[in-house]
């Protein structure tokens, strides 16, 4: 069995992953397939499915399960976008980031 390892900058989650009561401060939960590192104690982007920012967000608790091959941990937010914040990076993000 392989185990594929990814990198990642960006913490991408689908809507039903994102609280909707979202705010500064808050520490988040998230899991996602797959192992993935993130860094800890550095802000990366928190994005949905369409590549929407939502926020900065810190990741403060990384667990890996190596047998079912998926990452979990814990975030805090940041920092919430403003409107023109979110227009201005979401193209920026598109295009550095988005699968052709």
């Amino acid at each position: 069995m392989e185990n594929k390892i990814e990198f990642n900058w960006i913490l991408k989650l689908n809507e039903e992953q994102i609280p909707l009561t979202l705010k500064e401060g808050n520490l988040e939960k998230f899991a996602k397939k797959e192992i993935r590192e993130y860094p800890m104690g550095k802000n990366i982007f928190l994005v949905n499915q369409d590549w929407t920012p939502i926020a900065y967000v810190r990741i403060e608790k990384l667990n890996k399960n190596w047998v079912r091959g998926y990452t979990s941990g814990d975030y805090r937010v940041q920092r919430m976008f403003n409107n023109q914040e979110v227009n201005n990076l979401k193209e920026i993000l598109i295009e550095m980031y988005k699968e052709k």
